[in-house]
């Protein structure tokens, strides 16, 4: 600017820098460059050297005041709005942990059920075993009867060998639980041999022989 022209500074001035700063601050988009260019037109408006108070550079400050303000504004809101946004979440009280009586009491509800499921498992499997036992004692039994009335059929014949080899296979094999059963096999072959010895005396001695012995088997099995 020329330093001897004081009046053709303040024109400079006020007509190309303000104006043109305040414009453009009019088109910026952006804020901060809005806000930028305000406070420069500002600076331009104080450099008046003459501190000139006209009418129109009057409303030009007070059109850039303005215009200050409301950057202001517009600045303030977006930042309260920041605060607001990390405003710590509401607090939340805990909920209370499980005293140690309830503990207690969900760990004996659990120890005992387990122990009732162990009860019925092995309830269970003794009730197999017992099922498979059983079925196992029928069968011997049956086999047992087969070979006494085997026996019984040879010794009505008067065929003593056969009839004491069916007699020696059942004994064998009589159950060891059942002891009514065992006598009343020993019993019937007993009286089988008897039988034998009366029809067949070739056979006598042999035959009463073996019915002393089935009858002491007879009196101890009867005796359990």
């Amino acid at each position: 600017m020329p330093k001897d022209d004081d009046d053709f500074a303040e024109e400079s001035y006020r007509k190309n820098g303000l104006r043109a700063m305040f414009n453009l601050a009019e088109k910026f988009g952006r804020q901060a460059d809005k806000s930028g260019c305000i406070e420069k037109a500002d600076e331009y408006i104080k450099k008046d050297w003459r501190q000139k108070s006209t009418s129109e550079s009057q409303a030009l400050a007070a059109k850039i005041t303005e215009a200050q303000g409301q950057c202001n504004r517009k600045q303030t809101l977006p930042q309260s709005r920041k605060a607001h946004r990390k405003q710590a979440p509401p607090h939340t009280v805990p909920k209370p942990s499980a005293t140690p009586q309830a503990n207690n009491a969900a760990a004996n509800s659990v120890n005992t059920a387990n122990a009732q499921a162990a009860a019925q498992a092995r309830a269970a499997t003794e009730a197999e075993a017992a099922k498979k036992a059983q079925a196992a004692l029928t069968t011997q039994k049956h086999e047992v009867d087969s070979l006494v009335q085997q026996g019984q059929k040879a010794a009505a014949s008067g065929n003593f060998a056969a009839a004491q080899k069916r007699f020696a296979k059942a004994a064998a094999q009589m159950p060891s639980g059942d002891a009514a059963f065992t006598a009343e096999q020993y019993r019937e072959m007993a009286d089988a041999l008897q039988s034998l010895a009366k029809s067949n005396p070739a056979y006598k001695t042999q035959a009463l022989k073996r019915y002393a012995d089935y009858a002491k088997k007879i009196d101890r099995f009867e005796k359990r």
